[in-house]
């Protein structure tokens, strides 16, 4: 399979405009779905006199997350079509990956997916922006979940490990998945490519811009119909600068 440029009906590639605006949809119909249908059962609930506390809050949750989804997603893709300033903090990576998974978390119970999280780094800390730090990991688990649906064979692993070779954080998002040909491989992260028939072509290459801007390296490794691992090494914060940051009153992102 060769990777293909997004097309409009005519078959002719599209322009950049066209496909940032393609982009912007294919992103958001999730989100806006999640948030209507969580209003809509709220709406139910009190149209009946029927409200259930936990459940309402349940659903407001979602409403919530949904809502900081799409502004994630559009600070992401304004972050690929302008130059970069990054609005720098500390972060701890196991509350990205923790906030992550809990966006995903109805669809990984809907699907089965057997999730498993591999943390070897007491304090693994870098210096980012969160929103886009979290956008790369999120891109990274979707990509996962759309490669393991196409792939019936065995029960869908997703596993995320983090670990600190030297004086960087390493994360990895790994699945059993279709995998990827050599073919495929080459042009992973160029921006408008895809081979999916409703991929945007843009979170491979809007998770490279984010992780070049700061200051680390993404790759991949993958076996066709054997899964894929995407690596991404960040600097870490050491923890006498994560002192020196938090007694100067700039604190970790919690």
């Amino acid at each position: 399979m060769a990777n293909v440029s997004p097309s409009h009906g005519k078959g002719e590639p599209w322009s950049q405009d066209q496909a940032f605006l393609s982009s912007l949809v294919h992103e958001l119909k999730a989100p806006l779905a999640t948030i209507e249908g969580s209003a809509l059962l709220c709406r139910k609930w009190l149209d009946l006199g029927k409200l259930d506390a936990l459940a309402f809050g349940e659903a407001l949750d979602r409403i919530i997350r949904q809502s900081n989804r799409i502004r994630e997603v559009i600070e992401g893709l304004r972050f690929l079509h302008t130059p970069a300033n990054l609005r720098w903090e500390t972060l701890d990576l196991a509350v990205v990956i923790q906030e992550t998974l809990e966006e995903f978390a109805s669809e990984l119970k809907n699907k089965r997916i057997d999730v498993s999280v591999r943390d070897s780094v007491p304090n693994p800390k870098v210096r980012g922006e969160g929103i886009l730090i979290k956008t790369v990991l999120r891109n990274l688990v979707k990509n996962a979940l759309e490669a393991m649906a196409d792939h019936q064979k065995e029960l869908p692993k997703l596993e995320i490990r983090v670990s600190s070779p030297d004086d960087t954080v390493e994360l990895a998002v790994q699945d059993n998945g279709t995998g990827m040909s050599i073919e495929i491989m080459k042009g992973l992260f160029e921006p408008y490519r895809t081979t999916k028939a409703w991929g945007s072509g843009v979170g491979l290459a809007l998770c490279r811009k984010i992780v070049l801007a700061h200051n680390g390296r993404i790759w991949a490794k993958s076996r066709a119909g054997r899964g894929t691992t995407f690596f991404v090494s960040l600097p870490r914060v050491g923890e006498k600068e994560n002192e020196r940051r938090t007694s100067s009153g700039r604190r970790p992102r919690r």
